[in-house]
C-alpha cells in the first residue's frame, strides 16, 4: 500500500522545490522504519556533509531514501555475523551525491539489468511488490538525476544517486 501511495505521489505533476536539510530528512526516514523487524539486526551509519542550501523536492527525495534504505535492510544476508547500511551524502550548492551501501545478499548481474522495471522482483526471495525501485528510478528521473547500481552476490549492493539542486531563480 505504501508503494502505491508513493507511486501516486511521485507521478503527480512537476516537482515542488524547497530547501532540503538532509540531516532532518534522513532522521525522519529512519524514524519511520524503526519498527521493521529486520531493522533490529542492522547497524545504520550516516555520514552527511551539507554546508550549502540545497533546493529539491523533499517528497521525491523521501521516496528515494525510503525505498533504498528499506531494501538495504530487507535484503540483508542472514549468514553474515553483522549487517550494515551506510548512508553517505555529500552536498554542495549545486549537486547532491547520495550513496547507500549495504553488505546484504547482493543482486546478480542479470537482475541488475531489470531492477528498475515495474513489478520486477529480483530473485523473488523476499516479499515485495516489485514497484519500489521503479518508483526510485522515476523519482530520480523527475529530479533530473542519475542512479547507478553496483552489486555482487554475497557481498552487498551500492546505489549512487546524483541530483542537481534547483537554482533559486528557477523556482
Amino acid at each position: 500500500i505504501v508503494n502505491i501511495i508513493d507511486y501516486y505521489k511521485n507521478s503527480r505533476g512537476l516537482p515542488v522545490y524547497s530547501e532540503t536539510n538532509f540531516d532532518e530528512l534522513i532522521s525522519d526516514v529512519l524514524s519511520t522504519i524503526q519498527y521493521i523487524p529486520e531493522r533490529e539486526t542492522v547497524t545504520i551509519n550516516t555520514n552527511i556533509k551539507q554546508e550549502h542550501v540545497f533546493l529539491s523536492d523533499s517528497t521525491k527525495l523521501r521516496i528515494i531514501f525510503n525505498n533504498l534504505i528499506n531494501n538495504a535492510i530487507k535484503f540483508q544476508d542472514d549468514k553474515k555475523d553483522s549487517s550494515f547500511v551506510n548512508i553517505d551524502i555529500e552536498c554542495t550548492d549545486e549537486i547532491a551525491k547520495i550513496i547507500i551501501e549495504d553488505n546484504g545478499v547482493g543482486i546478480s548481474d542479470e537482475d541488475q539489468a531489470n531492477i528498475f522495471k515495474m513489478f520486477y522482483r529480483s530473485g523473488a526471495i523476499k516479499s515485495g511488490s516489485g514497484i519500489g525501485l521503479y518508483i526510485v528510478h522515476e523519482a530520480v528521473t523527475k529530479l533530473n538525476g542519475t542512479i547507478k547500481t553496483d552489486s555482487k552476490i554475497g557481498i552487498g549492493s551500492r546505489f549512487e544517486v546524483t541530483i542537481a539542486s534547483m537554482p533559486v531563480d528557477k523556482i
